[in-house]
This record gives structure tokens, sequence and C-alpha cells, in this order.
């Protein structure tokens, strides 16, 4: 019965999870900001990423982005995606060996 219940919900929210995600990721796209403001977003994202200082990286890019409001916060991020999961672990070990 759970089962039947949950199905039901999952059939009318994904609908809207969607067309919430696809309004997102459209407003993102229009976002108006110039190339240079996204390299900075990158390259602080990419700098912060990489120092050894495990588990403070989000504290220090919110810092960051309070301070400096004109980079692009979705690029700063951006970096952290591309950085954590694949290239960090190599980064950590290379850096205490």
């Amino acid at each position: 019965m759970y089962y039947v219940y949950l199905v039901m919900m999952l059939k009318s929210v994904i609908p809207k999870l969607k067309e919430r995600l696809k309004q997102h990721f459209i407003e993102l796209t229009k976002i108006h900001t110039s190339p240079h403001s996204i390299a900075v977003g990158f390259a602080l994202g990419t700098f912060i990423a990489i120092l050894p200082i495990p588990g403070f990286h989000i504290l220090l890019a919110l810092l960051i982005v309070f301070i400096y409001e004109n980079i692009n916060k979705v690029a700063l991020f951006a970096a952290f995606i591309v950085w954590n999961p694949f290239m960090l672990p190599f980064v950590y070990y290379l850096s205490f060996k």
C-alpha cells in the first residue's frame, strides 16, 4: 500500500520538479555577465578547491562570494564540481607525500 502511494506521489512531483529545473537553467543562461567575471569566478573556485583545507572549501567560497559581488557565483561553484570529485584525491596524495 505504501509503495502505491509513493509511486502516485512521485508521478505528481516529478513533472513539477522537471519544470522547475528547466526554468532555473533558462534563468542561468540569461544572466548577463562579462567573460572576465566568469573567468575570475572559475579561477577563484579552482584556487579554493585545491587548497588543502578539507571541509572549509564551501565556507571560504561563501565568504568570497559575500565580499566580491562582481564575480560569477555559478562559475565559482562549477569549479568545485569539476575539481572535488575527480582531481582532489590525487592533489591531496601528492601534496602530503
